[in-house]
């Protein structure tokens, strides 16, 4: 599942189906936002704690510190963890800091990193879990990137994303660009892929203002 960080509806919409995605199949989640190297093992303690057990302090100050209004990674782990999910940390810690290196590619970088990093992950869950997978991870990592000649770094002209990586269905969940709520499939060419892939694009309108 692709998002968009800043937008309410990709994490309002987990958290509102978390019993519904249980019920058919789901066992895993994936996050983007939470780092393998230095998160996997607070999640891990977490997940194995009594039901009435805080989450480990530094784990909390992190997602509370990535969580806004409405939009809450706290309430995401509290109720998966009540479902029996397990929560598995899909970046690290060196691909994030790859946006530091202000190199002129550390965008392209990050992904190629990122995306590489998860894939290795997803291999090894997918491989260990006979449950389902939910993957919810920046809609720039979720699909594959045919890059622009202009926007190309030396040799790399494909951004393989995640979704190709695993061979697994992508949608996209954003807020409402227009104030309705729709659903627009796309098909486009993914030249890495050497196929056709439909992408669902989802977008949820915010709830008005009082």
């Amino acid at each position: 599942m692709g998002e968009w960080h800043t937008h309410l509806h990709p994490i309002k919409f987990m958290i509102n189906n978390l019993q519904l995605l249980k019920s058919l199949g789901v066992e895993t989640m994936g996050l983007e936002i939470l780092f393998c190297d230095t998160h996997q093992h607070l999640l891990d303690e977490f997940h194995t704690s009594p039901p009435d057990a805080p989450m480990p302090p530094v784990l909390e100050a992190f997602l509370a510190a990535r969580s806004f209004e409405g939009c809450s990674y706290i309430t995401l782990l509290q109720e998966a963890k009540k479902l029996g999910l397990r929560i598995v940390a899909l970046d690290s810690s060196l691909a994030f800091e790859i946006m530091n290196f202000k190199n002129g590619y550390e965008a392209l970088e990050r992904c190629v990193t990122m995306n590489y990093v998860a894939k290795k992950i997803l291999d090894d869950v997918l491989r260990r879990s006979s449950g389902k997978v939910l993957v919810h991870m920046g809609g720039a990592h979720a699909a594959s990137i045919i890059l622009e000649k202009e926007s190309q770094r030396p040799g790399l002209s494909v951004i393989h994303g995640v979704a190709d990586y695993i061979r697994s269905p992508y949608i996209c969940i954003a807020d409402s660009i227009n104030g309705k709520h729709s659903v627009n499939i796309n098909v486009r060419d993914h030249k890495s892929t050497g196929g056709r892939r439909k992408i669902m694009h989802l977008y949820l309108q915010r709830p008005v203002e009082t």
